[in-house]
């Protein structure tokens, strides 16, 4: 992913730079909310 970003910033295609910007960060979100869930209920 890292990759395509870096080539989309580079051809100056911001917009779709900043599509995969949030898509990693709603997905980082995603996994945090989950792996939390799982800590509590595995704490119990």
């Amino acid at each position: 992913m890292g990759l395509t970003l870096f080539s989309y910033i580079k051809s100056f295609q911001y917009d779709i730079a900043l599509s995969i910007i949030l898509l990693i960060a709603v997905m980082v979100i995603v996994v945090d909310q989950i792996t939390a869930k799982l800590r509590k209920e595995l704490g119990k």
